[in-house]
């Protein structure tokens, strides 16, 4: 069965042909028969593999061209496999670094035979989402890598699509809302209502404890003392403890109790 749909779409950069064409036997299968030969044979259609996007290079210049067309289409790479020594031009891990500067989404697979560069070199230089794969390599390894990074690529844009549009969401609540820790009471995050409430920027409260800039009936309530009515309550999502909170003044909070630990930020 076809898997759920995710960026699929791979560049391979090397510059032997052999190598080229064995990436896209494995990404690319084609069907072992027709279904009219396997029916005469009486054996049962082979299950379909999912099959990849693959675009090739031959040079390390070429496939970052590649990608910057791929990019300024809205079609960006979810995993680059680069060979290491591709003479005459780039080698792999400059190669890596160039597309890593002009997309640092990409999932880069460095293959290589030989010990130019060790791990941890190769790590520091590209910084993160980076493997290194030994030549000769197996055909299930390579294609369960591809799958595998290719999903966590689609993953993790849905996951930052989801992000902005909360934050965008928070952000514009006509009430104040604020984000503090559970262990120290201590304000993460605050929105544009909560500033102009509270007369101070997000800077400036950020890493405070809310009972000190808080009004009082907010403090109490916090403290369980009854300084106010509590609207809702239960509403965990994402180790936060959302809860409603009408003051004396009748003005409307939101306040986050993260229940997971997370350093204090200024941002909004």
């Amino acid at each position: 069965m076809i898997a759920e749909a995710f960026n699929r779409r791979v560049l391979v950069i090397d510059d032997d042909a052999a190598i080229r064409e064995t990436y896209r036997s494995i990404l690319q299968p084609q069907p072992l028969g027709s279904a009219l030969l396997q029916s005469l044979l009486n054996q049962q259609a082979a299950p379909v593999r999912e099959t990849f996007e693959v675009a090739t290079a031959t040079q390390g210049q070429e496939g970052v061209s590649l990608a910057a067309t791929a990019l300024a289409q809205g079609q960006p790479f979810a995993l680059a496999f680069i060979d290491m020594r591709m003479p005459p031009g780039w080698n792999g891990l400059r190669t890596a670094v160039a597309l890593r500067a002009l997309d640092p989404t990409v999932y880069v697979i460095i293959a290589t035979a030989y010990a130019d560069h060790d791990p941890d070199e190769i790590q520091s230089a590209l910084g993160h989402n980076v493997v290194l794969l030994r030549k000769p390599f197996n055909r299930d390894e390579v294609f369960a890598l591809a799958r595998t990074l290719c999903q966590s690529w689609s993953t993790r844009l849905h996951l930052n699509t989801h992000a902005s549009f909360l934050d965008a969401v928070v952000e514009h609540l006509p009430v104040p809302l604020l984000i503090l820790t559970a262990d120290s009471r201590r304000l993460v995050r605050v929105n544009a209502a909560a500033e102009r409430v509270l007369g101070q920027t997000r800077q400036a409260l950020c890493g405070q404890i809310a009972d000190a800039v808080l009004p009082a009936p907010l403090v109490q309530t916090l403290a369980g003392t009854d300084g106010g009515d509590w609207l809702t309550t239960d509403g965990h999502c994402h180790g936060l403890r959302v809860q409603a909170f009408s003051s004396g003044e009748r003005t409307l909070w939101l306040l986050a109790i993260l229940e997971v630990a997370l350093p204090a930020t200024a941002a909004g």
